[in-house]
């Protein structure tokens, strides 16, 4: 993910956050994300350690535009895989919390911190502290419906932001979330490879880019040419 910021020019933090005694690792993304939202951004794109931009031809704006996170919506999650263990107590594909797209709005704040509390609250809620999927069905069983779809909450389709390569139903094209871990750091190696390689093409082949070193060889006193 730094260069995808390096090259649209984003800020980037890799952030390692406190654990929270009592309750599975991945919890700790709520404050994370409640915290980013305080720091002056317009938008937050939140992506777990196992979560790849495979295209990064594509900047953020590319990406919200393309899944029609509006200028309104709050919030724009990756729906899971259509299978039993992905549905929430409503019976609804729950969203995953690995690829969040968020913006500071009043109700998503106060939504992120009554999840925080949701285990500590809620009638029923204590058993998403560690039992799978934690965080992510907590929020699909007691507060997604605070957001009305399509309007504050965007679902964004799992195979462009959700799955992986190996996964019969959802691929993951443009942002691969690596399940099985093992494949997360050559993933990432070869996204930032090519990423890298598309960077130095327009750079140094750009017809604008030439024209650019021509004017400076021609001004430059010492430089006679470069091949």
């Amino acid at each position: 993910m730094w260069f995808i910021a390096l090259k649209h020019g984003y800020a980037y933090r890799r952030i390692g956050a406190k654990h929270i005694e009592g309750r599975y690792g991945t919890w700790t993304k709520v404050s994370v994300l409640s915290a980013a939202l305080e720091m002056g951004y317009d938008i937050v794109l939140l992506l777990d350690s196992d979560a790849v931009i495979l295209d990064q031809s594509l900047s953020i704006q590319d990406m919200i535009a393309r899944w029609g996170f509006h200028k309104n919506a709050s919030l724009a999650l990756p729906l899971d895989p259509d299978l039993a263990i992905n549905y929430d107590s409503w019976n609804r594909i729950v969203l995953n919390t690995g690829v969040v797209f968020a913006r500071p709005t009043p109700l998503l704040r106060g939504v992120l911190n009554e999840l925080q509390r949701c285990p500590d609250t809620v009638a029923g809620c204590e058993v998403w502290r560690t039992k799978w999927s934690y965080e992510q069905r907590a929020f699909s069983d007691y507060y997604r419906d605070r957001f009305v779809a399509g309007q504050d909450l965007i679902l964004i389709p799992c195979d462009e932001a959700n799955g992986w390569y190996g996964d019969g139903q959802c691929h993951g094209r443009i942002i691969t979330h690596d399940w099985p871990k093992a494949q997360a750091i050559d993933l990432f190696k070869q996204s930032m490879l090519h990423g890298l390689m598309d960077s130095l093409n327009t750079e140094l082949f750009h017809t604008e880019s030439i024209y650019r070193w021509q004017q400076r060889i021609a001004a430059s006193p010492v430089i006679d040419r470069i091949n």
